[in-house]
């Protein structure tokens, strides 16, 4: 692994770039959003990649769940408890390009089984990022985040366990 960005991974979004103007940064955050998930949709081992596009404040609920994250307290919190995460904000644009870019070296890639639902966790560790799957007929798209170093370790070991357990059957 290499601790440069892959070359196919775009540069984050910052908000900077748009000064106090929160609304165009949503806007402009969310027209990659639509880009990558509506308009076209990202395909996993042959299989369409969908969203949840119930729609909320005029756009999917999947977006709004990308773009903020719960405080981590009375969880589970409503979708509409949920606050900004500029973490999540400015990586949206990665999340369509680490699905397509699943078989890089870069991305570690396994399985796992929670709350009796399958799913596929796309992890690029030197950027502390996660996409996390549904396995169905399609795959569908649950989250994508920054990871924090309390959850990084948790994810590398279960993908150790993974790995091993793979190597064992």
């Amino acid at each position: 692994m290499t601790t440069d960005y892959p070359s196919w991974l775009p540069p984050i979004t910052p908000l900077s770039d748009f000064g106090t103007d929160w609304n165009g940064y949503v806007q402009q955050i969310y027209q990659i959003f639509e880009k990558d998930f509506i308009k076209s949709k990202p395909a996993l081992n042959g299989k369409p990649v969908i969203i949840d596009n119930r729609i909320r404040d005029g756009k999917p609920e999947c977006f709004w769940h990308l773009i903020t994250e719960n405080d981590g307290s009375d969880y589970p919190k409503k979708e509409n408890d949920r606050e900004w995460s500029l973490l999540r904000c400015e990586r949206i644009c990665w999340i369509r390009p680490i699905i397509e870019n699943h078989q890089d070296e870069d991305v570690l890639k396994w399985e796992n089984k929670k709350r009796g639902k399958k799913s596929i966790l796309l992890f690029l560790e030197q950027q502390n990022y996660l996409v996390v799957l549904n396995i169905r007929k399609t795959y569908f798209l649950v989250t994508a985040y920054y990871v924090r170093n309390h959850t990084k370790t948790k994810l590398l070991n279960e993908y150790a366990v993974y790995k091993k357990t793979a190597s064992n059957e």
